[in-house]
């Protein structure tokens, strides 16, 4: 009940804003970005191919559009070395011309220079004519088009605008049926960054060479005045859910006034920070949420719905927290690569934001114990190989192929032998309980002569069985065992039609009731009406011989003593 109170106090909305109105107002908002982003990355100017980095400097044509400006005349595998136009320098290219993410740039000098190099190349594309010089000494003319067609934008694109639109519509959907709570609204305010996020990413990530260098202070502000909507949201919504976490550290005020440091600094350019001003707040954003985990997780103790609820936080804090930081954020501090592109990274965000909502919905909560083994145990199984393998190439100094396939067998001896242990100890339960209390069930019920004792016997053993803090017999007619109550509670069909009962609290209290719970459940039941539609004849046999017994008893011995 305080669980209850706690997700539906706090902020309301005014009480004329309806499902479907918020939800179109969501749309609105979600079109209104879609479009600008669309528009401003249409109206580039466009020469019809998709470059990537060479090794030996320039930039390597990777594809030439079909009906593009380059078509006939720039093939796969060209180099490019510069570009020039009939009325400006000529501008030798790099590859940090055509990074995904500027924010990877560890100084403001050098973001600086990226964006005066953008504008300048930005410039030469201007023009009606554009001068390519190759790596091969050929000197090429293309007229670039004035605007990008739509068919010319990569799936990336529209995938980042249908993320941050259903990241807007789920969390306003979630905001109308949860009644508007604090930790709904918190889910909303993550949503509306989600969408201003992507939409500024699709901007700056997928251009084809250049981007104006005065869209990008106002692009990039957008870009991470999102990301600082996202991650508020998400810290909010994890300090408030599923408990409020009080106390007198003003968590929320001291986040605000640490992201407004950080606009101002990346605006005004005060401090340069190891690695980037903007990417070192990530590192501190997840020792907050991680922090917060933990205290919900010693909150959840003896509340076994507020566990589930944390259980799946965990994963979702936690996977996305692991994997991001390994292939995507600790390279950039190393001065590396990332080794995941940006379209993975945000996926993974994306899957962490609907497994949130999904807590947030409570949906299937009562199914969190059937997977929480599972996923760990597949997360931490490719871990170790991936430790493994950096470990022997990086210690031992060993070639990449003999380092994977040393990890593989390493971690197949020890992984499996550990994974068979805990599977058999927290996961494949139910056919060993079915084993174990089939027999005594049976056993129990064909001894039995009397109908009004199968309930208490049936109460006994589904305690034993399921540790619940309390059984009701109610006056409720259950044709099958179901889940109820989130989880909290699990309703059993007994031996009248017009009543059942209801476990309340599994495990004392430990955990929720799941479908495996059901499963056992429904499965001994069938098992207990077998044993007693066996048990009837066999009484009227044992009567019906009795019987027998005793009328031969009355003549035998009625008719000794006459």
């Amino acid at each position: 009940m305080e669980g209850r109170q706690a997700d539906s106090s706090g902020i309301h909305a005014g009480s004329g804003i309806t499902p479907g109105l918020a939800l179109t107002a969501a749309a609105i908002i979600a079109l209104l970005f879609f479009f600008s982003s669309l528009w401003i990355a249409t109206q580039q100017p466009w020469l019809g191919i998709s470059l990537v980095p060479h090794d030996d400097g320039g930039l390597r044509v990777a594809a030439v559009a079909d009906h593009g400006p380059g078509a006939g005349i720039l093939n796969p595998e060209d180099v490019i070395l510069s570009l020039a136009g009939p009325h400006t320098m000529s501008v030798q290219l790099q590859a940090q011309d055509i990074i995904e993410d500027p924010d990877i740039i560890p100084t403001f000098r050098e973001r600086d220079r990226f964006r005066e190099r953008q504008s300048i190349i930005y410039n030469v594309l201007q023009q009606p004519v554009v001068v390519l010089t190759l790596q091969d000494g050929r000197i090429l003319r293309i007229q670039p088009r004035k605007k990008r067609p739509l068919s010319s934008l990569p799936v990336s694109f529209w995938l980042f605008s249908l993320f941050g639109a259903s990241a807007l519509l789920v969390g306003t959907m979630i905001w109308t049926v949860s009644r508007r709570g604090v930790p709904a609204t918190y889910l909303l305010l993550s949503g509306l960054g989600a969408v201003c996020l992507l939409n500024s990413v699709n901007v700056i990530a997928f251009r084809e060479l250049a981007l104006a260098g005065t869209l990008y202070p106002w692009v990039t502000f957008a870009y991470h005045l999102g990301n600082d909507l996202f991650t508020l949201g998400m810290i909010g919504l994890l300090s408030t859910y599923p408990r409020r976490l009080g106390g007198y550290f003003p968590l929320i005020s001291c986040l605000v006034a640490f992201m407004l440091f950080f606009i101002l600094n990346e605006n005004l350019a005060w401090l340069d920070f190891p690695g980037n001003s903007v990417l070192v707040q990530v590192p501190v954003y997840w020792v907050v949420g991680i922090v917060i985990m933990v205290v919900q997780w010693f909150k959840s103790r003896g509340r076994p719905l507020d566990r589930a609820i944390v259980k799946t936080l965990t994963i979702s804090v936690g996977l996305l927290v692991v994997a991001v930081a390994a292939t995507y954020f600790s390279p950039v501090f190393f001065s590396e690569a990332p080794k995941i592109s940006l379209t993975g990274g945000f996926f993974a965000l994306f899957a962490f934001y609907i497994t949130l909502a999904l807590a947030v919905h409570r949906h299937h909560l009562f199914d969190i114990d059937r997977w929480w083994v599972e996923v760990w145990l597949w997360f931490f199984a490719g871990a170790a190989i991936f430790i493994a393998d950096m470990a022997l190439v990086a210690l031992v100094g060993m070639m990449q192929p003999y380092a994977l396939g040393l990890a593989v067998i390493g971690v197949g001896w020890l992984y499996f032998p550990v994974r068979q242990w805990m599977w058999k100890r927290f996961v494949h339960q139910e056919q060993s309980e079915l084993e174990k209390y089939v027999p005594q069930l049976v056993d129990h019920f064909m001894r039995v002569e009397h109908d009004e004792d199968d309930l208490e016997l049936w109460k006994r053993i589904l305690a034993d069985i399921f540790r619940p803090l309390d059984i009701e017999v109610r006056r409720q007619k259950v044709e099958k065992a179901q889940v109820a109550d989130e989880g909290l509670s699990l309703r059993v069909p007994c031996q009248s039609p017009d009543c059942c009962l209801v476990l309340s609290y599994a495990d004392k209290g430990r955990r929720l009731f799941n479908r495996n719970d059901t499963t056992l459940a429904q499965r001994l039941y069938s098992v207990m009406e077998q044993a007693i539609s066996l048990r009837k004849p066999y009484v009227q046999g044992v009567v019906a011989e009795r019987r027998r017994i005793m009328r031969d008893l009355h003549d035998d011995i009625g008719g000794r003593l006459l």
